[in-house]
């Protein structure tokens, strides 16, 4: 019986972030590489050398904006050719799951002059994106607890014990279970991110987020807060949102005094105001609860750690002790908010 070639990538699945694992190895992922092939005539002898620039693409070794050079000196093309092929690689296999590369490829693929519309996602993308969803989540949450787990282990440690496996409490469990999103479909806010991600204009997705205030849609608000996340921006909030950095000063005023609001205006990036504002918009406006509000803010901080800001970490966390996500206590300190 003659054996079917394997088209696969020739490259470990966990070389690749997990989460894009359901899209590399999904059959119309190979199809549309195939297509690609086909379509520029990429001979045999080349065909390793294209299959290598698709699999550093998706390592992220290559930046997206050099991607016409790199064909070029890899499969000897002309300029229009390689530009072309660029196109293709970035509208047909990176644009779909675009959320997970450190540029943003919205933005070259238009500088390409690319068009969307010339690229119809197959219609296996939604069910590739909830196994994504799967992946992506369980990973999340083991890393979380795996992070929570040590720090409760060294803090518990004498010098003796630093070398023995400490038990695990029969919480993490719950925690685990505490670490999904259940008064919104998740995949339907990343779904909805998704297509926020496709706004380069930060202007226009800070109106997509004031519009899904006043309408109080949290899928829309969550979704516009993980993108701001994932670009880094999210702490920016007040610094780049001119009206709501006005409205929470007003508020602030109000409820506290003029130091205090005066305080949040010379400190906008202040964790504790960031921590005040999301839960704000979860608890009070989309009225979720504790647990599932600190789940959110714990998967945005995720997000602002991964773009470089690291000290949004602490404004909410799991509690081991009864298996719940909690925020950070907000106390007030003379004329200005802490993080107890």
């Amino acid at each position: 019986m003659k054996k079917t070639k394997d088209k696969r990538p020739k490259v470990k699945l966990e070389a690749f972030q997990p989460q894009l694992g359901p899209w590399i190895f999904s059959d119309a992922f190979i199809d549309l590489v195939d297509k690609i092939k086909v379509r520029y005539n990429i001979s045999a002898d080349k065909e390793t050398s294209f299959d290598n620039i698709i699999s550093d693409l998706f390592l992220q070794k290559i930046p997206l904006a050099t991607l016409p050079q790199v064909i070029m000196a890899t499969l000897f093309v002309d300029k229009k050719q390689a530009q072309a092929i660029a196109l293709d690689i970035v509208g047909f296999l990176v644009l779909p799951v675009a959320l997970f590369f450190a540029e943003n490829p919205f933005v070259v693929f238009r500088a390409w002059g690319g068009k969307e519309s010339d690229y119809k996602p197959p219609q296996s993308l939604l069910a590739i994106y909830k196994q994504i969803e799967e992946i992506e989540e369980e990973i999340e949450a083991e890393q979380y607890l795996r992070k929570i787990l040590s720090e409760a282990d060294d803090s518990q440690k004498t010098p003796a014990q630093a070398g023995r496996k400490q038990p695990i409490p029969s919480n993490t469990d719950k925690l685990l279970a505490n670490y999904k999103v259940k008064t919104f479909d998740w995949n339907q806010i990343k779904q909805t991110a998704r297509r926020f991600y496709k706004i380069s204009d930060r202007g226009k997705l800070l109106q997509q987020l004031h519009q899904a205030i006043n309408k109080r849609d949290g899928v829309k608000i969550i979704a516009a807060l993980l993108i701001l996340a994932k670009r880094g921006e999210l702490d920016e909030i007040f610094v780049i949102d001119k009206k709501i950095k006005d409205i929470f000063a007003k508020h602030l005023r109000q409820k506290f005094s003029d130091k205090l609001a005066d305080h949040f205006l010379g400190n906008l990036k202040d964790p504790v105001y960031i921590s005040y504002f999301l839960q704000h918009l979860f608890k009070d406006i989309l009225k979720l609860s504790e647990n599932e509000s600190a789940v959110i803010a714990v998967k945005l901080a995720n997000e602002l750690k991964k773009a470089g800001d690291k000290e949004y970490l602490s404004i909410a966390y799991g509690d081991l002790a009864d298996g719940k996500f909690k925020w950070k206590t907000i106390a007030r300190d003379g004329d200005k908010l802490i993080l107890e």
